[in-house]
């Protein structure tokens, strides 16, 4: 699909919405859908979308998962290893996460065995999930900047995850300069853009006070092990 037939049909799908009374559209993916109009039409032509983010589980919702896990392969369970669970991939709970956690455990238990602890665990999470055997399951994180965002683009947002994942949450104006000098743009908007747009695919979260911080602990804790370097 070309430029033209992403405009006419952008522009198509919004006049069918607008004819359309009652009915409701639902539309998803796994990038951030104003990347994928901004340059086919412009965000105007789903100014009307009602955006509703979708991220992790309740913490008691994700401590029952957890324990109907273990129930089902017998192992014992006690809240602390929930608890433990949580802490190792961070407060957003995500169901993604907690499946690689249990996937990892089974492995190690099955491969190894081992007596089930808090300890146990927090050794599977730092050798097993962030080493060597675990890189596969996040590096399509990485992958996928290259693959959706331009060259330039790619060279700040890599640049500012850089830093973003040695600190607890780093300064918004410092991410600036960052944008700056590895695009050689200066327009905050363009760098509030790439913001919104790392923050939509889930990399980053920003908060008004303290500045930008990873969206997940887990992610972070990967990313500075693999792309990780102060500058």
């Amino acid at each position: 699909m070309d430029q033209t037939d992403r405009e006419d049909f952008l522009h198509w799908f919004r006049k069918l919405r607008q004819i359309s009374g009652n009915l409701r559209f639902i539309m998803g993916g796994s990038v951030s859908i104003e990347r994928v109009v901004r340059n086919a039409g412009g965000v105007t032509v789903i100014n009307d979308f009602n955006r509703v983010r979708i991220g992790g589980v309740s913490r008691e919702i994700a401590l029952d998962l957890i324990e109907k896990m273990f129930e089902d392969e017998g192992w014992k369970y006690e809240s602390s290893f929930g608890d433990k669970i949580l802490e190792c991939i961070g407060e957003t709970n995500i169901p993604y996460f907690i499946a690689i956690m249990l996937s990892a455990i089974k492995e190690e238990i099955i491969l190894k065995g081992g007596e089930m602890s808090a300890e146990f665990i927090e050794k599977i999470y730092n050798f097993r999930i962030l080493g060597n055997e675990g890189k596969h399951y996040f590096e399509h994180y990485h992958q996928r900047l290259r693959i959706y965002y331009d060259d330039l683009e790619l060279k700040a947002a890599k640049a500012i995850l850089r830093n973003i994942c040695n600190v607890d949450y780093y300064p918004i104006d410092l991410a600036y300069g960052i944008y700056k000098r590895e695009t050689a743009i200066d327009n905050y908007e363009q760098f509030m853009d790439l913001l919104a747009d790392l923050s939509n695919d889930f990399y980053i979260e920003y908060n008004n006070e303290k500045g930008l911080n990873f969206y997940s602990k887990i992610l972070k804790d990967w990313w500075r092990i693999y792309h990780g370097g102060i500058e």
